[in-house]
């Protein structure tokens, strides 16, 4: 009998062994349950503005992104590019929007529209100059959405919705290019907004006014850290420029279907 109770609790202890290490494997991959609708707020993995001022310059590492047209400071327009998660088949993008935090204004009084559309072709933050840029001078053929800026200005600024693009860039990686800002307008003007390298943009862990793509997105898979991707847990070069020398990071995400209140997020 006494050997009976011995295997006994043995066999508890070893059960209660495997039990822990299962839960422990589970928290590795925390699940975001309760909902197959996820909101991402996605950091920019590369931005930079292009001006005809000194058309052979390059503006990489500025702390704004410019949009101008006319004296003094002539056509000035700018490019950004955004981590894009690894998401299961069949994740469909229900929204989809690009906000920018506008920090300065000069010129034209009032609301100014500046164009937004995708890149063409690839580009290098630290080549990229107004001679060499990818889109073609002069207004799109087809502008996806358009930035409003208003009288005041220290906020958010918002495209419209960009679900259908998002959705290509979700599936088809190698189509995004990312995003021009242009600068069409009849009356001279400056728009001034915080880039990736801003000193509030960012910190190691935290998100802040950087340049940011946010995404709802349904998928019948649930999500965890493995489905959402390598790629985008973190980024051992933007930390390394960033001057931390090890992994920032480069999105954040919540399960629900509305929109978290301290993201302050800027839709139209």
């Amino acid at each position: 009998m006494e050997e009976y109770k011995m295997k006994y609790h043995k066999s508890i202890f070893l059960i209660s062994i495997l039990v822990f290490f299962v839960l422990s494997a589970c928290e590795d991959e925390p699940s975001l349950s309760g909902s197959d609708t996820y909101l991402f707020w996605l950091a920019a993995s590369k931005d930079v503005h292009v001006s005809s001022s000194v058309p052979e310059a390059n503006y990489d590492g500025m702390f704004s992104l410019i949009s101008s047209h006319g004296d003094p400071n002539k056509e000035q327009r700018f490019y950004i590019k955004f981590f894009m998660p690894q998401l299961p088949a069949g994740a469909e993008v229900l929204e989809a929007y690009i906000n920018i935090y506008e920090d300065s204004q000069t010129g034209q009084a009032g609301t100014v529209t500046i164009p937004v559309g995708e890149a063409i072709a690839e580009w290098d933050p630290y080549e990229i100059t107004w001679i060499n840029q990818p889109n073609p001078i002069g207004a799109f053929s087809t502008a996806a959405k358009e930035i409003q800026s208003y009288v005041t200005y220290n906020m958010w600024r918002t495209t419209g919705d960009i679900k259908e693009i998002a959705q290509k860039h979700l599936d088809d990686p190698d189509s995004n290019f990312g995003w021009l800002f242009n600068n069409q307008s009849t009356t001279p003007f400056t728009r001034s907004f915080k880039s990736m390298n801003a000193l509030d943009a960012r910190t190691q862990t935290e998100l802040q006014l950087g340049p940011r793509l946010l995404i709802k997105v349904k998928s019948s898979t649930p999500l965890t850290t493995a489905t959402i991707g390598t790629t985008i847990t973190g980024s051992t070069e933007l930390g390394n420029m960033y001057g931390f020398n090890t992994d920032i990071l480069v999105y954040r995400i919540e399960s629900g279907e509305e929109w978290p209140e301290e993201w302050e997020v800027a839709t139209q």
